[in-house]
């Protein structure tokens, strides 16, 4: 009877420990989820108050916009960039939304150069895409354009491209 009661008590804990170990594997990624948010050339200079007030409500990372829809360079870039960081936020990356009317190595060099000339510490740099009138009807196009994008050595300006576009 006793070995009947342990190996009965030994089946009870270890399957409380694979339901606890279930009920962890499902919670934590819900558990380590961020707030976050855009900020883009239609927000204006955000002020640092705006940006402390965002973090303490929870707010944990943002992504600014860099280079807005008409291939130009958005002026509150790095001041969003600084003040987000300075507010506490936990990742600042920044987002490019280039178009193929201009030309896709200014584009990025312009607007990395500006974030870099006004001190802006980001992470990950993205690209935008949206709006159908930015693009070509042609997918090989649109292909060789993000090529030469790629192309670019992100970190290392200037001269960060070598393009044909």
């Amino acid at each position: 009877d006793s070995l009947t009661d342990s190996l009965i008590g030994a089946k009870t804990k270890l399957s409380f420990l694979i339901a606890l170990c279930l009920i962890v594997a499902v919670a934590a990624p819900v558990a380590l989820a961020y707030s976050g948010l855009d900020l883009s050339y239609y927000q204006g200079d955000v002020s640092q108050d705006s940006g402390n007030c965002l973090f303490n409500n929870g707010y944990r990372f943002a992504i600014v916009q860099a280079m807005t829809s008409d291939g130009e360079y958005n002026p509150y870039g790095a001041n969003d960039v600084n003040r987000a960081r300075a507010a506490g936020f936990v990742y600042v990356d920044v987002y490019l939304f280039l178009t193929q009317t201009k030309d896709a190595a200014a584009q990025v060099i312009n607007a990395l150069n500006a974030l870099d000339g006004g001190g802006a510490q980001y992470g990950s740099v993205w690209l935008d895409i949206e709006s159908p009138g930015h693009w070509s009807g042609d997918c090989g196009t649109n292909i060789n354009f993000f090529h030469h994008v790629g192309e670019c050595n992100l970190r290392s300006l200037p001269p960060a491209c070598d393009l044909l576009v």
